[in-house]
């Protein structure tokens, strides 16, 4: 009995850590042109540093709207385990945090010209 739970759990925290693997992945490959130099996943919490001494409104959008939210539409896999996005700068000082995941960024889409942005900055926050 003991076996057959601890083979469970192992089992289990193989499979949430091939789905962490697989998000940073999926979310690395939309971010590439802004040279992330660390990515962290820890409790849904995904933490991007970049190498810029500060991450500017133009910045943060332009990773997030451009970036990680166009591989919602692009990518087949779905990432998943994120509950806020982090973009920060080299020393994780400055930055802006994004309260959303997968869904909510497919919800952006939604929206018509500049509604996406505005949507968008209304669940996001400054660090």
């Amino acid at each position: 009995m003991k076996k057959i739970l601890l083979a469970s759990l192992l089992l289990t925290s193989i499979v949430q850590a091939k789905d962490v693997g697989d998000t940073k992945e999926i979310i690395a490959k939309y971010i590439k042109a802004w040279q992330p130099t660390k990515m962290e996943l820890n409790n849904g919490n995904l933490v991007i540093n970049f190498n810029q001494n500060r991450i500017t409104n133009d910045i943060y959008m332009s990773i997030l709207k451009t970036g990680i939210c166009t591989s919602v539409y692009l990518d087949e896999q779905k990432w998943s385990n994120v509950k806020t996005i982090s973009i920060v700068n080299k020393t994780g000082s400055q930055g802006f945090v994004f309260d959303g995941n997968y869904e909510t960024c497919a919800e952006a889409g939604t929206f018509q010209g500049m509604g996406g942005k505005f949507f968008l900055l209304g669940k996001t926050r400054g660090i």
